[in-house]
């Protein structure tokens, strides 16, 4: 029990490490921060820029309220005693407009009037009243107690002269029941717009991680063996493209699974077929109990045809496995090209002769260039001996060699049998041969031509065909200069 209940826990804490990790999540929190912090922000500076507004508006007003009673008190001669209970009137109906409280205090520091009618007559030396009697307006917001109180100097109107202060202590309660109903309605659009934007993040994160996690469960699926199944193009545009791309791999890799897998057949057909001859000449003369020498003559040469045939099958496979190993790297050195073509047609003029074939060679011009000697001699090779076993009795082979300023080609052209153009696409295929027949009568593996193309492109060459009834001509072209390639390199190159 404790064990499962240890696995169970594993398991959670696995999907939530996967939750947190996943593209979805961050997606999320990427909304969450754009979207729904600026929102709380923008709300909180409007509220706070309203109430700051709303605050200067009151101080304003009751500064100018303040300014315009004092001129009036001046005006009126009030510290003078004259007209003195008219302008009481007035400041006890300002007082009371505002449900404040305002203090009318002379040059002598005595307060002449309060509409509270508490400190008449008093001494008032506070700090604002100093400053008024300087000639300077102060205004004061204290938010915590909710109250503002505005200092104003009452000047003379003749001489400008200051005859005295008015403070006026306003509350602001109705400012402070304003300002929580703005906040209660700013609380309640950010809890809206964070809503909507939540939601509105949930929605987008999975419509933008929907279609990774389809690549990425069918990635799942091709990495357990299936690539039958392409996955749908839908989407935005990147998604798309992402999909018409593995899409465009996994038809590559059924490509190369098919090429695989058809090697494969290949292989173990063409290995099969010497062994099943020889079974099959080795079971007649063991059937026979007393055939002629000639017969057993006969049957022998035949059996070691077929294990020359075997051989020569094995010993291809073999310079194909090289060729596309991890060491199939060039061993560049700075060879005579025309000296190595000429060995091997010296090599290979002994076999031409046996089916008069008059093998040429054409010199142009003189070649030294950087190649691998052992597979360039190979590719050659390749190359003259199909033009001997494909070529017409008494016929002829003409081997062409030229230069130019950045690479150097080999021309091999024969007044063989030709071949089919719709074929000459399919030539450098593994085991691919016209005339099966015809191939294995003559010896041939189909995996010359394969061979050949895979050091060209290790050369970083070309290779082309031109082919008609009258024979066939194979062009290799190779740079001059060339400091090796890789066989990741080559693979590539072939496959552009």
């Amino acid at each position: 029990m404790f064990i499962r209940s240890g696995v169970l826990v594993i398991i959670s804490l696995s999907k939530i490490k996967k939750f947190f990790l996943g593209m979805r999540f961050w997606l999320y929190m990427s909304i969450f921060v754009v979207g729904v912090i600026p929102i709380v922000i923008c709300m909180l500076i409007l509220s706070n820029t309203y109430e700051e507004r709303m605050v200067d508006l009151r101080l304003t007003q009751i500064r100018n309220q303040c300014n315009i009673l004092g001129s009036e008190l001046s005006a009126e001669g009030y510290f003078d005693g004259r007209v003195q209970w008219s302008m009481d009137i007035a400041v006890e109906r300002l007082a009371n407009f505002y449900n404040g409280r305002i203090y009318i205090v002379n040059t002598g520091m005595r307060v002449v009037k309060d509409t509270y009618g508490i400190n008449e007559y008093k001494i008032l030396s506070c700090e604002n009243v100093v400053l008024g009697m300087r000639g300077k307006t102060t205004a004061v917001y204290d938010e915590d107690k909710a109250y503002i109180e505005v200092a104003v100097p009452i000047k003379n109107t003749n001489t400008g002269a200051v005859t005295g202060v008015m403070v006026a202590g306003i509350p602001t309660d109705d400012l402070v029941r304003e300002f929580t109903v703005m906040r209660h309605k700013v609380q309640l659009l950010c809890v809206v717009f964070c809503s909507i934007a939540l939601l509105g993040g949930a929605i987008l994160s999975y419509l933008l991680a929907k279609p990774v996690k389809r690549l990425g469960n069918s990635f799942g699926k091709v990495s357990k063996g299936h690539i039958d199944t392409d996955i749908p193009i839908e989407g935005f545009t990147e998604t798309r493209e992402i999909s018409e791309n593995y899409n465009n791999l996994l038809a590559k890799l059924r490509k190369t699974e098919e090429s695989r897998q058809e090697f494969v057949s290949n292989v173990s057909h063409e290995l099969k077929t010497p062994i099943t001859s020889v079974k099959v000449l080795t079971d007649s003369l063991l059937s026979q109990k007393e055939a002629p020498i000639d017969i057993y003559r006969e049957f022998l040469k035949d059996i070691s045809d077929e294990i020359d045939r075997e051989s020569k099958i094995i010993s291809d496979l073999l310079s194909m496995v090289r060729l596309e190993g991890a060491n199939s790297d060039l061993n560049v050195e700075l060879y005579n090209i025309n000296e190595l073509t000429e060995a091997v047609i010296r090599r290979l003029k002994p076999i031409a002769a046996q089916n008069n074939i008059e093998i040429m060679f054409e010199e142009i011009r003189f070649v030294l260039a950087e190649v691998d000697e052992v597979k360039l001699t190979l590719a050659v090779t390749n190359l003259i001996e199909n033009a001997i076993k494909y070529n017409k009795p008494n016929g002829w082979i003409k081997v062409t060699l030229d230069a130019d300023q950045s690479n150097f080609s080999v021309c091999v052209a024969d007044s063989g049998i030709g071949i089919p153009k719709e074929a000459q696409t399919k030539i450098f295929e593994r085991f691919y041969r016209i005339d099966k027949a015809r191939s294995r009568s003559t010896g041939g593996t189909g995996l010359g031509l394969s061979i050949t193309k895979k050091i060209i492109l290790l050369h970083n060459g070309t290779i082309d065909v031109m082919s008609s009834e009258e024979g066939t001509s194979f062009i290799i072209t190779i740079p001059l200069t060339n400091a090796g390639r890789t066989k990741r390199e080559a693979d590539t190159f072939e496959g552009i």
